[in-house]
């Protein structure tokens, strides 16, 4: 109860702070015809923007009212309880957006550096969802949160191409970072696919040898021309050899696969009827 109320009245406070002058403010801040009440130094130290325009021969210097056209007041003074040492407001899912596009403007790198910690902190409790991941991504590229970038990355080369593109956060990043994502998806296909190609000849070769086998020794056949007596000798390989590599090629294919988990497309079967299966397979 004590908790709920002391946070009523943070929100409370935050309600008001900037709406009035104060015995230290010595600027008003103009956004949407709104005057904010703010102090020159806690803007100065925070920014180095601000530093410049109150410090050197701008208009600014000894201004009383500076309009900044283009703001939003919200926006604005969400940004201001996000660096004002009486409030430090924590950067959540809410205000993350505006806070981190202020906080490049005016080239606020630690204000930057909290909204990355927060952004790795949210991956960490929960798996974003694919537009969650998109958008995130977007942020990291456009701001140049470099870890955020390299963590979610990581993140969606196991997310199907075609379904990130459907996202217009997506299709707006850097062609720098597309590639990037592009290049790490391609890797991760591609070695487990030449793994793949390398054992794939012994195998067929091993499966070949077992239909000879069966050609030579087992004389019984059905009307399709199939052995009754190995069919499962052979789906199941039991020749040592070809069934190391074929243990060896599940493993790689499994891996393969895991590029595509999210994209029930390529679901592998876990029994394959024998009418699907190529002829090499076949018993002769």
């Amino acid at each position: 109860m004590a908790e709920n109320l002391a946070s009523d009245d943070s929100s409370e406070d935050e309600n008001v702070m900037f709406t009035s002058e104060s015995a230290t403010t010595d600027l008003i801040i103009v956004v949407e015809d709104k005057k904010i009440f703010v102090e020159r130094i806690v803007l100065a130290l925070s920014s180095p923007v601000f530093c410049r325009m109150f410090h050197s021969d701008f208009k600014e210097k000894s201004a009383q009212e500076i309009p900044l056209p283009g703001k939003k007041y919200r926006d604005f003074v969400e940004f201001l309880l996000c660096i004002y040492p009486s409030t430090m407001k924590q950067i959540d899912k809410d205000n993350v957006d505006v806070v981190l596009s202020l906080a490049d403007e005016y080239q606020m790198e630690q204000l930057k550096k909290r909204c990355e910690t927060y952004l790795l902190c949210r991956c960490e409790k929960n798996n974003p969802s694919n537009s969650d991941l998109a958008h995130i991504l977007y942020l990291s590229d456009r701001y140049c949160l470099r870890k955020a970038f390299d963590k979610f990355a990581s993140m969606a080369v196991y997310r199907p191409t075609y379904v990130m593109k459907s996202y217009s956060d997506f299709n707006s990043l850097s062609g720098d970072a597309k590639a990037d994502i592009l290049f790490r998806r391609l890797e991760l296909i591609e070695r487990p696919s030449r793994e793949i190609l390398r054992h794939l000849p012994g195998l067929i070769t091993a499966i070949q040898n077992s239909s000879l086998d069966c050609g030579r020794n087992h004389k019984e056949r059905v009307a399709s021309g199939r052995c009754l007596e190995c069919i499962t000798s052979i789906l199941n390989v039991n020749s040592i050899e070809c069934l190391r590599q074929l243990r060896q090629c599940k493993s790689l294919t499994d891996k393969l696969v895991s590029a595509f988990k999210d994209d029930n497309t390529y679901v592998v079967k876990k029994k394959v009827a024998i009418a699907d299966m190529p002829n090499v397979y076949r018993p002769l």
